[in-house]
């Protein structure tokens, strides 16, 4: 049993960033925009803090992906799905990006070109038109 039941949970993660990526684009101000970006952010890092709550890891489950998402795209006889899930390294990577990448959201506003130093001293290159 799941420790949380959200429906799609994993692919709430994997496309959220990129709702985001076009909502920002779609606001004017730049203070909008960084307040947009990091509530896309904090949701996606929660989002995938429940992804570690519902991951078992036991030994008989390993190897095999948890959480899976599975939609039909088209009639059964094209045998067409969308099929995403999580493994324990994937588990790994999603929560890293989605804790790494949280602390870059004030950079999102900079300007064309311009270098801002983020989170751990690494350089953010700011794209927003």
């Amino acid at each position: 049993m799941d420790a949380i039941s959200i429906p799609y949970i994993t692919s709430l993660v994997i496309f959220l960033p990129l709702a985001g990526a076009v909502l920002t684009l779609m606001v004017r101000s730049d203070r909008t925009v960084r307040w947009v970006a990091l509530g896309t952010t904090v949701v996606a890092f929660l989002l995938s803090v429940g992804l570690f709550a519902a991951f078992d890891a036991s030994a008989e489950l390993a190897g095999t992906p948890q959480l899976v998402d599975k939609v039909a795209w088209f009639p059964e006889s094209a045998d067409i799905k969308y099929f995403v899930g999580i493994d324990g390294l994937s588990l790994l990577l999603v929560g890293g990006v989605t804790t790494i990448f949280g602390p870059q959201t004030e950079s999102v506003a900079a300007p064309l070109g311009n270098v801002q130093v983020g989170a751990f001293g690494l350089p953010v290159y700011g794209l927003v038109m």
